[in-house]
């Protein structure tokens, strides 16, 4: 007989107790991020990480994963995961990275009541504490009207972390008088760097630094942003899309923040293994 009202008494407690925990949870949470990605092939084992990762932030509300034909159901596997907040968008074809971060934005864009957009590729993962890092980074940096976005530091990018140390962007990027990274006037000065990189010790991270244009890969977008930028550019399909995208927030006259102690890892370790630069090479194209 005691056991009959005492277990209806417990569980009413224990709902009260998560109904509580959630509201304050809730109440503490100031902004809400959706985070886009886009998948291809047979990716399962990096991108399951990447959600398991992102779902564990209180602040995501909702992801957003293109599936551009992949080799696997995506949407059976990350239903799997019994999580609500992911929505998959399945194409018969692969749209490249600039179809498929297009369909995700225009589709947060539209149905997605979130403040920020954040995009990864689907073997970006975050370091646990990221998301808190590039959101107090947002408050700390003004700007009118949210014309700023920000940029996870991703370590296997040297270009990024000779920048997050203090290196010129210039020295990376498209200056005028050049072609692709490749300058005559700027041979010798860029040979000199290359030697000083090697001599040169370890440097301390800068707190935030601008820079030009970005990969997807780790960007933090304002969802007013979209009206001023509009989307990717489905035309470039694959290469360059992103730079593009992103340097037209540079052209708004908005400013793009790269956060060095904001980490992404790239888990996908096949990318650009064994490949040696050249003495002469591009920075944009090593």
């Amino acid at each position: 007989m005691v056991c009959c009202w005492i277990i209806p008494i417990y569980f009413a407690w224990l709902m009260l107790f998560y109904v509580l925990f959630l509201s304050d949870l809730m109440a503490n949470i100031k902004y809400k991020v959706c985070v886009l990605t886009v998948t291809y092939g047979n990716r399962w084992r990096f991108l399951q990480q990447v959600l398991q990762r992102v779902l564990g932030f209180a602040e995501v509300v909702q992801v957003i994963v293109v599936d551009n034909a992949s080799d696997f159901s995506v949407l059976k596997e990350a239903s799997a995961l019994n999580d609500n907040r992911v929505k998959v968008l399945v194409n018969t074809e692969n749209k490249g990275s600039a179809g498929g971060y297009h369909q995700a934005l225009k589709y947060a864009d539209d149905q997605v009541d979130a403040d920020f957009f954040w995009l990864l590729d689907d073997d970006n993962l975050p370091d646990e504490n990221a998301l808190k890092i590039l959101l107090e980074n947002w408050e700390k940096i003004s700007a009118e009207n949210n014309e700023k976005a920000l940029f996870c530091l991703r370590t296997d990018r040297k270009p990024h972390v000779k920048i997050a140390q203090g290196e010129n962007p210039n020295r990376y990027y498209l200056v005028p008088d050049n072609f692709l990274g490749f300058s005559l006037k700027r041979i010798l000065h860029n040979q000199f760097l290359k030697l000083k990189d090697r001599f040169e010790g370890e440097k301390p991270f800068k707190t935030q630094v601008k820079i030009p244009y970005v990969p997807y890969g780790g960007l933090l977008l304002h969802q007013s942003m979209i009206a001023k930028i509009g989307y990717p550019n489905e035309a470039f399909f694959l290469y360059v899309d992103d730079s593009e995208y992103t340097f037209r927030i540079t052209q708004n006259n908005a400013t793009i923040w790269l956060i060095p102690a904001a980490k992404v890892v790239d888990i996908d370790p096949s990318q650009g293994i064994n490949y040696q630069k050249k003495w002469f090479a591009s920075p944009l194209l090593d």
